[in-house]
């Protein structure tokens, strides 16, 4: 029994895998096309649907459209929370309400701010993608 890998007259190993001829004067290049074809086919196989699926979560505005249209509700519960608590602080000390045209205000730039971080996040993350940042998790 041959034990030598690099003797091409055993018929076994590598070449009889990947259908390349040991005996052939192109061995070394048949070989290595066959391999490149392979490691191809399984990268297409394994990994192009994760990377599709991936790219089409970065580039596609879907997931940013649809937290922008929670912002909206977020900040309205919020300011009510708030609302509650600073009417309820007032009351036990006996105090009227106050002005609530300055706290419209201040709501509407937070919701303002809150799209804005929003849509310049999407875009850093889009450009990560690109430059080849990892996939986000859950918690990104």
């Amino acid at each position: 029994m041959n034990l030598n890998p690099f003797n091409r007259s055993s018929g076994s190993g590598l070449s009889s895998t990947l259908g390349v001829n040991p005996n052939d004067k192109e061995f070394a290049s048949k070989v290595n096309a066959a391999l490149a074809r392979r490691d191809w086919q399984d990268y297409q196989r394994k990994f192009m649907p994760i990377h599709s699926i991936y790219k089409d979560m970065v580039m596609s505005d879907t997931l940013v459209n649809e937290q922008l249209d929670r912002i909206p509700g977020n900040i309205d519960r919020a300011y009510a929370r708030q609302e509650q608590g600073a009417a309820a602080r007032m009351q036990r000390m006996g105090l009227a309400d106050v002005d609530m045209g300055r706290v419209d205000m201040n709501k509407a730039l937070d919701q303002v701010s809150a799209e804005n971080s929003t849509r310049q996040h999407a875009k850093d993350r889009s450009l990560a993608a690109i430059a080849g940042a990892p996939m986000p998790t859950s918690g990104s």
